[in-house]
């Protein structure tokens, strides 16, 4: 009789045991991570991007993350859900230069354990576009009316006179030929002209 008893009883705390393994098991949260992937250089405009996933890898959708962004003595607070692929975001505006620190929490729910991962960023400031027709490498004597122009080898600007014939520098020097090196105004106010019996006068 006795020996039935102890029986009974072993089965009933195998039992016992059995469902509360099982409960156990079906019970068990999955642990949990957050992966930064953008840079730690950033600036206005730029954005902290971070992945949730499991232990696995897998993206966790549709899950309420809280940042907090730190920095020059003042603490933001902010929430994002996850989308699809467990990714989520956080847009810098209007943030002066420094050094931040980066806080994404996930906290523990039914199916999931909390997790939390940090980041330090610099914030720089917005680069500057700079146009290609700057006041300062514009050069007007490119653009001379009335006369054709073009670049000697030493970068002087020459205009071409194609009365005369001539080339001349900004100094009003002729460049070349046989008149090379005397004075256009002269050249040009000496152009023989030709009279009515079509000799020179």
């Amino acid at each position: 009789m006795n020996r039935n008893i102890i029986i009974v009883l072993i089965v009933i705390v195998l039992i016992i045991l059995g469902g509360l393994v099982a409960f156990s098991l079906n019970t068990a949260k999955a642990d949990t991570q957050i992966t930064f992937s953008s840079n730690t250089s950033l600036k206005n405009g730029d954005s902290v991007d971070f992945v949730l996933t499991d232990a696995q890898g897998n993206a966790i959708a549709n899950q309420n993350v809280t940042i907090l962004f730190e920095g020059n003595g003042d603490v933001e607070r902010y929430s994002v859900i996850t989308d699809d692929q467990g990714r989520g975001s956080l847009v810098l505006n209007d943030e002066d230069s420094g050094n931040y620190t980066i806080t994404v929490s996930f906290a523990e729910n039914e199916k999931y354990n909390g997790c939390s991962a940090t980041q330090k960023i610099t914030l720089g400031e917005e680069s500057q576009t700079t146009s290609d027709y700057s006041a300062s490498s514009y050069d007007s004597s490119s653009y001379s009316t009335g006369a054709s122009s073009s670049s000697s080898s030493s970068g002087s600007e020459l205009t071409y006179d194609s009365e005369l014939n001539v080339n001349y520098d900004s100094n009003g020097r002729v460049v070349g030929g046989q008149n090379d090196g005397a004075s256009y105004e002269d050249i040009k106010n000496n152009h023989p002209q030709i009279g009515e019996d079509g000799g020179l006068e």
